[in-house]
Parts: C-alpha cells; sequence; structure tokens
C-alpha cells in the first residue's frame, strides 16, 4: 500500500511539473514580460498606409500587417527598447511622448530573435512636457497666430 502511495505522489508531481512547463514554454513571451516606463523615441508605420484593393485572394495583406508599427522607447537608464507591434494603440502615438508599455519578448529557443521582442503593448500614453512650461502655453502661441483658443470639451 505504501509503494502504491508512494507511486501515485510521485505521478502527481510529474504531472504538476509537466503542466508547469507546458504553460511557461507555451506562453514564454506573456511569463517573461517586460514593463518599460520612458520616452518614445520613435514610431514608424512598416507598411506605409497607401489605398490597398483587396479581393480576399492568399497574396492580399492582412488588417494585421495594414497597422504594424516599429517602435523604439528610451527608459530612465538609456536603454532604447524596440519592438515591432500590431497594437493600433501606436498610431496615436509620437516621438517625445511618454509611455508605459509592456514588451514581449521571443523565446531563447527561437535562435534568430533570441533576446528581441515581438510585441509591444501600449499601456498607458502622456504628455511629457518640460515642467517649467506653462501648461497653456499651446493655447497661448495659436491666440498669438490670430487663430481661436481652443477650449476643452467638457465646456462645450
Amino acid at each position: 500500500m505504501a509503494d502504491l502511495k508512494k507511486l501515485f505522489t510521485t505521478l502527481l508531481v510529474a504531472v504538476i511539473v509537466i503542466g508547469i512547463l507546458y504553460f511557461v514554454v507555451g506562453n514564454y513571451g506573456f511569463v517573461f514580460s517586460t514593463s518599460v516606463d520612458g520616452t518614445i523615441v520613435a514610431v514608424e508605420r512598416v507598411t506605409p498606409p497607401v489605398a490597398i484593393v483587396n479581393n480576399g485572394s492568399q497574396g492580399s495583406m492582412s488588417n494585421n500587417g495594414m497597422f504594424s508599427f516599429a517602435v523604439a522607447v528610451r527608459d530612465s537608464k538609456g536603454v532604447i527598447h524596440t519592438a515591432s507591434s500590431e497594437d493600433r494603440q501606436w498610431a496615436v502615438a509620437r516621438a517625445g511622448n511618454c509611455v508605459t508599455a509592456t514588451f514581449f519578448p521571443y523565446a531563447p529557443w527561437n535562435l534568430k530573435k533570441e533576446g528581441t521582442y515581438y510585441n509591444a503593448r501600449l499601456d498607458q500614453l502622456r504628455d511629457c512636457k518640460d515642467a517649467s512650461m506653462p501648461a497653456t502655453a499651446p493655447v497661448a502661441a495659436e491666440a498669438e497666430q490670430g487663430q481661436p483658443a481652443a477650449t476643452p470639451a467638457s465646456a462645450q
């Protein structure tokens, strides 16, 4: 009876270890993702925004390919993290904006791409203007040029 209990315990531990390994291997990018808080250095479309006629053939570009971006973010240590991304939120991001992004790495057994990132998810986009600049500087500059000052949406 003791041998049967020992065998059952060993099998249970083996199944749990195999399950954990299966999860880590299958979700490597998610498990080892990195959150980066920094400034956007560059955001570029991989595919230029041109009119594409899609008839559904095999050679046509996918919707994801139309919204593919190359992203570079500099963190507080000066390290520039780069990735490609199909997250459409990057379309509104501009160089100089502050951002919190999650970078998902390729697995180390993918030898050609090991150490690089395959996706960058935009978690938070902020305006990181110089603290010495007044918050109303852009509105004042527009008024000087003879353009009407912008009003907040909540005031309308």
